[in-house]
């Protein structure tokens, strides 16, 4: 994993990076712009040049100087200040004639039978200009027809002591900014979208996700290369963390009973419904038992609230311990709880209230409170009894109410008796 660095050190090394590709691309392309505009000025100075020169050594060559005088009048044109040479060289048929030797290999001759060009030798250029017979050479030479190649002139000159005019200096100049400006803002480009672009995209998916209420406690915490960037995100994910964690205490405390830890009221209805949904899909039968805690003015107004409420928390916990981890405790409010329990029938909760009479006793015994807890249950089920959700809570009701009625009659009569 690369180390991290700052913004301001990231953009200086991106536009470090543009410069030096800047420089590159300038070095290639000037070197192709300067050599091609070098060749042109070339091309069109020493082709004016050519026509003067040949002029002038064919009026040398009609009134039968020598070639003593030819090669001084040569020597004459040299261009020591601009290290410019003119060269005339012989083709073979001219050799052939006079004597001496072929100043032009065949190379050279194939290419100048075509037409002229340029010949580069280090940091020199030569431009080769065929000389072709005509009829005025006939006069001299013998056996030649008018067209064939008699040599050529060659005009030689160093790239680093030429002069270009102005208008390739302003269009070099010009180059040079609209290259450096591309270049620069390509490699910035580049540079913003992978370190900074994509890192606040990847934030603003994630505040998306969170906008639809997607946990993004799995999602993958990627290191990215600008400092400031990773610590946003870092902090980015503390917070969502903090953010769940928050959400998840007030989820539990809006589901939870604080006092009990059974459901509350608020999600009595969607636990219920999904339940019964359950049970009408597989055919299943489901239990809905009402729970209520006998006496419990009695104990609050003789033994005080705190008893009162221990109590509620021993039923409720006791509960709990006897129910199946499937089973729905909820507490409707006061001293009525609801046990929502799937796949069981009426007769099969009867050993679950056994059990739980037994386990309050002996939490009594292990750890007194000062009551014994007593309670009225009544049950419905589904679908045996009622196939609705507000008839089956009606149905165990009744039953717990007329259960109540009916130990409170029994403690009564035998109070009496």
């Amino acid at each position: 994993m690369r180390p991290s660095v700052s913004l301001s050190h990231s953009l200086n090394t991106a536009l470090l990076r543009a410069a030096l590709v800047a420089l590159i691309l300038l070095a290639g392309i000037s070197f192709v712009a300067y050599k091609g505009a070098i060749e042109q000025q070339i091309y069109r100075d020493s082709h004016l040049t050519s026509d003067l020169v040949f002029e002038r050594f064919y009026n040398l060559m009609a009134r039968g100087a020598a070639s003593e005088e030819i090669r001084a009048q040569l020597d004459l044109l040299q261009d020591e200040t601009q290290a410019i040479r003119y060269d005339v060289l012989r083709s073979d048929l001219v050799a052939r004639q006079y004597g001496g030797k072929v100043d032009l290999i065949q190379a050279q001759l194939e290419r100048l039978e075509k037409r002229d060009f340029f010949q580069q030798q280090g940091l020199t250029l030569t431009y080769y200009r065929p000389i072709l017979f005509d009829q005025r050479c006939q006069m001299c030479h013998d056996g030649v027809e008018s067209g064939q190649l008699a040599g050529a002139l060659a005009i030689s000159s160093p790239v680093l002591s030429l002069k270009l005019p102005f208008r390739y200096l302003v269009w070099g100049v010009l180059l040079i900014v609209i290259l450096t400006l591309v270049s620069t803002l390509m490699i910035l480009s580049h540079h913003a979208r992978r370190n900074i672009i994509q890192p606040v995209e990847r934030l603003s998916e994630k505040m998306r996700q969170i906008d639809d209420h997607t946990d993004l406690v799995e999602a993958p915490r990627k290191n990215w290369r600008i400092r400031e960037i990773d610590l946003l995100e870092t902090a980015f994910h503390s917070q969502h963390q903090k953010l769940l964690n928050a959400y998840e205490d007030l989820k539990q405390q809006a589901e939870l009973d604080t006092l009990t830890g059974a459901y509350n009221r608020f999600r009595f209805d969607d636990l219920l419904e999904k339940a019964l949904a359950r049970a009408e899909r597989q055919s299943e039968p489901l239990s809905l038992v009402m729970v209520d805690l006998d006496r419990f003015k009695e104990i609050n107004d003789s033994l005080g609230h705190d008893v009162g409420d221990m109590a509620l928390k021993r039923l409720a916990r006791q509960l709990q311990k006897v129910l199946r981890s499937s089973d729905y405790l909820i507490r409707l409010g006061g001293d009525e709880f609801l046990v929502v329990a799937e796949r069981c029938t009426r007769e099969q909760t009867a050993s679950v209230f056994e059990r739980l009479v037994e386990a309050l006793q002996e939490a009594e015994v292990s750890n007194p409170i000062g009551c014994n807890i007593e309670f009225s249950t009544g049950v419905a089920e589904y679908p045996q009894d009622a196939q609705t959700r507000q008839a089956l809570i009606k149905i165990a009701d009744e039953r717990m109410y007329r259960q109540k009625v009916s130990r409170r009659q029994q403690r009564q009569s035998s109070g009496g008796a």
